[in-house]
């Protein structure tokens, strides 16, 4: 189930609550000032000097850059050579940093940071780090302690491994090798009997074609003086008709 988060910075400060209570609390055991209970102060720093760049060889450039330079210290042009008065900000001795900070948190956690002790948290978390780094350290120590130790042993072991698989796998390469010449040879042979199959029935298939063709002209020819007849016939009874005719009437 969601929470609705509370805002803290803004309406409810927790941060500054908690350093209420740590200033509080040093205060009831003497101390007036007590490290880290002061509230965030404005940092403030001077910029780094740019170094100078080295004296250029060119003719006139040494002059002008000395004039942006008095240019840009008195505020009307910046140092790039582009006139931006709002840029002189930034060549200032003092920059003032922003201090707001907003945070949303649950209520739940909002009510474990109210309850718990300042003080307490703040040593547990110095125990926690110094346990941190000393148990970071030791595990450096002990891996690199490892590593100088057993490092080239396991390497050795692992080339002499690798070795002995190389050498199977090279045997076994061989041997697919050899099955796979013997096949291709094989298959060679049969394309080579099934081309020769192949022409044989092309022969044949030709052959075939050519008496076929052969009868079907053979065929047409008869047809073509079966017509012929047939119509020499009708004619020479269509004559004799005509002579019957002209005899008789």
């Amino acid at each position: 189930m969601a929470h609705p988060a509370k805002k803290v910075g803004g309406e409810v400060d927790l941060f500054a609550k908690i350093r209420d209570k740590m200033a509080n609390a040093a205060k009831g055991e003497g101390q007036s000032q007590a490290p880290n209970l002061v509230g965030p102060v404005v940092d403030t720093y001077r910029p780094p000097v740019a170094k100078r760049p080295a004296p250029s060889k060119m003719k006139g450039v040494g002059k002008d850059r000395k004039r942006l330079r008095a240019l840009a210290k008195t505020g009307c042009v910046g140092s790039s050579g582009s006139s931006n008065p709002d840029l002189g900000g930034f060549e200032k001795a003092n920059i003032q940093m922003r201090k707001g900070l907003e945070l949303k948190l649950s209520d739940e956690e909002v009510a474990v940071v109210e309850a718990a002790d300042p003080g307490l948290t703040m040593r547990a978390m110095n125990e926690y780090l110094a346990r941190d780094m000393v148990l970071s350290r030791r595990v450096a120590t002990l891996l690199q302690e490892e590593l100088a130790a057993g490092d080239k042993k396991k390497l050795a072991e692992e080339v002499a491994a690798l070795k002995v698989q190389r050498d199977c796998e090279q045997v076994a390469w061989a041997d697919e090798k050899m099955k796979l010449e013997a096949e291709v040879k094989k298959l060679k042979g049969s394309v080579v009997g099934l081309e020769k199959k192949l022409k044989a029935k092309q022969v044949e298939l030709d052959g075939v074609n050519t008496a076929k063709d052969a009868a079907v002209e053979e065929a047409a020819s008869e047809v073509f003086g079966l017509q012929q007849a047939v119509y020499n016939e009708h004619v020479n009874g269509f004559q004799k008709a005509l002579r019957q005719a002209e005899f008789l009437y």
